[in-house]
């Protein structure tokens, strides 16, 4: 089935909850709705394919459509799961502990949608969705084609993959290879503390203590409005990492060492440069996890988060000698 609505608001629609609106919406439910949805769209319109807006800043009202698809099954086979584009990742996450098989679990709690999180290639706590990707379902747009992508071919980066550069290709479903065995990723954080005194560890176990460090942090969307995790942590290279403890004068600055630089938190460097507190307008970096700026009030406009991006970036520069990007995509 179809739905369509003209000018609608999309503060209910993206998590950090902005005044803006769109020309049009349009949500599907069923991949047999494509051939007739392509015919309405004009080719030289501007187009946006959405799932939970979770990882969304929209700067100003969308003068286009946005094509929501609210697929929404969970199938099991083997150590395979498959689900729709439209399925709550956590929901997914939450059903294959549920089974005993790991992999997603340090997933957990992230909001968004089970197509989006491929498209951004969602991370947390050493995990990545990436990781796991078999397969992914397109449709396409342009040629009204069924298309299927295997992992290799999606380039997933860190919070990216090549669903972010092209255009036109509707997520249907993603298939993830997970397994039976157990391979907990407990490197991040406290993870390990938390779970050292679990005999026989299950995904369970470690999923309940990744939104327990989550609920600690992060503020629920449904309550103050956020993207979650703003700014990418900045990978540098380890003379940039010894320029930064000498410009900084502390020698025990957290670190992650990996193949292509030394990963610094960008969650660090904000705190250290002053922005824990800062504010613009409506919005306000969040006081238990400064990686995250929120819709503090409700009230925020697109130009208070983009100053407050801004003020942030500047602070860190002035600190660190590091330029932060964002990893919240810009619309």
């Amino acid at each position: 089935m179809i739905t369509i609505q003209e000018n609608v608001s999309l503060a209910p629609l993206h998590t950090l909850g902005l005044d803006v609106k769109c020309r049009r919406f349009i949500k599907f439910n069923n991949a047999a709705d494509l051939s007739r949805l392509r015919t309405m769209l004009s080719p030289d319109e501007p187009l946006l394919i959405m799932g939970a807006g979770s990882n969304l800043l929209f700067t100003s009202d969308f003068e286009g459509t946005i094509i929501y698809p609210d697929i929404r099954y969970i199938k099991f086979s083997g150590c395979d799961v498959t689900a729709g584009a439209g399925v709550a990742l956590d929901e997914l996450v939450s059903e294959a502990c549920h089974r005993g098989l790991w992999g997603l679990e340090n997933l957990s709690g992230i909001p968004g949608t089970v197509g989006a999180s491929v498209v951004q290639n969602v991370g947390a706590y050493g995990v990545e969705a990436g990781d796991f990707v078999k397969t992914v379902y397109l449709y396409d747009l342009a040629t009204g084609f069924h298309e299927r992508m295997e992992a290799e071919d999606c380039k997933f980066g860190y919070r990216d993959s090549i669903f972010k550069h092209i255009t036109g290709k509707v997520i249907l479903g993603v298939t993830y290879r997970l397994s039976t065995y157990a391979n907990p990723r407990l490197d991040y954080g406290n993870l390990r503390q938390m779970v050292s005194d679990i005999p026989m560890l299950r995904p369970g176990d470690v999923r309940r203590a990744v939104i327990e460090v989550r609920d600690s942090k992060l503020p629920r969307p449904e309550v103050t409005g956020s993207a979650g995790s703003f700014f990418k942590n900045p990978v540098i290279t380890p003379e940039e990492f010894e320029a930064l403890k000498e410009r900084s004068g502390i020698d025990d600055i957290p670190h992650f060492t990996q193949p292509d630089g030394i990963k610094v938190p960008a969650a660090w460097l904000i705190d250290h440069a002053g922005c824990k507190g800062m504010t613009s307008g409506g919005a306000a970096v969040w006081e238990n996890q400064p990686l995250v700026i929120v819709n503090a009030d409700g009230k925020a406009t697109p130009a208070d988060i983009l100053d407050l991006e801004t003020k942030v970036t500047k602070a860190v520069e002035d600190f660190s000698g590091i330029t932060l990007y964002p990893e919240v995509q810009h619309i």
